[in-house]
């Protein structure tokens, strides 16, 4: 894990490979330590006549934290205090695009005329036959002063406090923000918009040349993960991320919560639906829902009570009411059933004869809980008739 105190007693090198988002960091930077603080080596600087970092005396190297310039890895050996490098990465074909566009806007007069000059497939062809084989490795060399993917990997993790890809520039920015305490916006400058101009020929060209950039496609993955896991050891180290046995111990505790949760949930969407029904139950049994049920225990399921009628299913309320589905009387119960003799209980189905039964007289209910006894099965027709509506007594 990086020590943060390292930072206390070190400088920093910020080998800022060309069109790879290093600009944007030169301005960042001097907001975040101030001007005096920043030094950016240019291949020509015609103010201090400095050309190159070998220039600079040992005051001026003392009185820079951060040397920011398009210089490849090694300048630490100049300085006698601790060094610490800075790097950015750039998908390596996006990056060589980006270079014909700028110098298309902002080149130097004889490069822009060339620029303009070529297309962007000739540009890039010229590109390649001028690095030659080390094409695959240009920036990975520029970073770690080797072309072999397991010797640059070792450098970056030995030497470097940050790297990152230009996709996590912005992230990289608020982290700096959060390590020397002052709160700054990511800045972006000297962006080429390369990607909309090229559109289908930069993907026509990262199809066909992808496997020419294998070295520096595989560093920029590596110095993505890097970046990642560097960044939570540092927001750990500030205390801006919990203890992983402390992140454990809330996950633990979340799915411990978890099930007393669903069973909340569940109970109130149980509690939803049997309001819901309780209240379909009113409507449909109207008039005397409960005035016309039975008391606690009294029904039975498939006894003397009703079914859909006064009495409940199996407990102390009517399901529907007093009426039957389709008449007054209640369905395998007391009750009559669209005009029909009773069936196996004493109660008269409306109909003219009693079936099944011992004969009940007409009109007569058993009352709540009361079995009909075996008696002689009537036949059709003995049975009195049922006056007609007629509604079960509770």
């Amino acid at each position: 894990m990086f020590d943060l105190t390292q930072l206390d007693s070190s400088k920093i090198i910020f080998n800022h490979i060309p069109k790879a988002g290093g600009s944007s960091l030169y301005f960042f930077f001097q907001d975040l330590f101030g001007t005096d603080k920043v030094f950016r080596y240019k291949t020509r600087n015609v103010e201090s006549e400095i050309v190159s970092m070998e220039d600079l005396s040992k005051e001026e190297r003392d009185q820079h934290y951060i040397f920011q310039g398009h210089f490849h890895y090694g300048y630490h050996t100049l300085f006698e205090q601790p060094i610490l490098y800075f790097g950015i990465i750039r998908d390596p074909i996006e990056r060589i695009v980006s270079n014909y566009y700028y110098l298309l806007a902002k080149g130097q007069p004889k490069a822009k005329e060339y620029a303009h000059s070529v297309s962007l497939e000739e540009f890039f062809q010229k590109r390649l036959q001028e690095a030659g084989d080390n094409i695959g490795a240009l920036q990975t060399k520029f970073l770690t002063g080797h072309d072999t993917f397991d010797e640059a990997k070792a450098v970056i993790e030995k030497d470097y406090f940050l790297c990152c890809t230009t996709k996590q520039l912005d992230s990289c920015q608020r982290l700096l923000s959060q390590i020397y305490k002052k709160k700054l916006e990511a800045k972006k400058r000297n962006v080429t918009a390369s990607d909309e101009k090229s559109g289908d020929v930069l993907e026509a060209l990262k199809d066909k040349h992808r496997h020419l950039f294998e070295t520096d496609y595989k560093m920029m993955r590596f110095v993505r993960d890097f970046y990642n896991q560097r960044r939570e050891d540092i927001r750990l180290q500030l205390g801006l991320t919990p203890k992983p046995a402390a992140k454990a111990k809330a996950s633990q505790a979340g799915k411990a919560e978890q099930p007393a949760k669903k069973a909340q949930a569940g109970a109130a969407v149980g509690a939803a639906a049997a309001s819901k029904a309780t209240g379909g139950k009113k409507k449909a049994g109207q008039p005397g829902n409960k005035g016309t049920a039975a008391k606690k225990g009294q029904a039975a399921k498939a006894g003397p009570g009703a079914s859909k009628g006064p009495s409940a299913k199996a407990g102390p309320g009517a399901k529907t009411g007093p009426g039957a589905k389709t008449g007054p009387g209640a369905k395998k119960g007391p009750a009559a059933k669209a005009g029909l003799s009773a069936k196996k209980g004493p109660g008269a189905k409306a109909g003219p004869g009693a079936k099944k039964a011992s004969g009940a007289k007409t009109g007569l209910v058993a009352k709540p809980g009361q079995a009909a006894k075996k008696g002689p099965t009537a036949k059709a027709g003995q049975g009195k008739a049922a006056k007609p509506n007629l509604k079960v007594v509770g």
